[in-house]
C-alpha cells in the first residue's frame, strides 16, 4: 500500500459546500443509524425547509423519512 502525500489527500476532499454535506449526510446516515426524519427534527427543520436547503422537494423528503432504510445513494440525490 502506497502512502499518500497531504496534497493527494485534500485533493480528494470534497469541495463544494453540497458535497461536503452529502458526505457529511452519509458519515450520520451510515455510522451512526440516525434516521433523516430525527436529523431534520433536531435541526428544527420542517420537511419543506430541509427540502428546499437539498433542492429536492417535499414529498421526496417524505418519501425517504417513510422508508424503512433509505439507501445512502438515495439520501444523497
Amino acid at each position: 500500500m502506497a502512502t499518500k502525500s497531504w496534497d493527494d489527500i485534500k485533493r480528494q476532499r470534497p469541495t463544494s459546500s453540497k458535497a461536503r454535506d452529502a458526505a457529511h449526510l452519509d458519515n450520520v446516515a451510515e455510522d451512526l443509524g440516525i434516521p433523516l426524519a430525527e436529523l431534520r427534527r433536531f435541526a428544527d427543520l420542517t420537511q419543506v425547509e430541509l427540502a428546499h436547503r437539498l433542492l429536492v422537494t417535499q414529498p421526496s423528503v417524505s418519501e425517504i423519512e417513510r422508508s424503512d432504510s433509505p439507501a445512502v445513494p438515495t439520501v444523497r440525490r
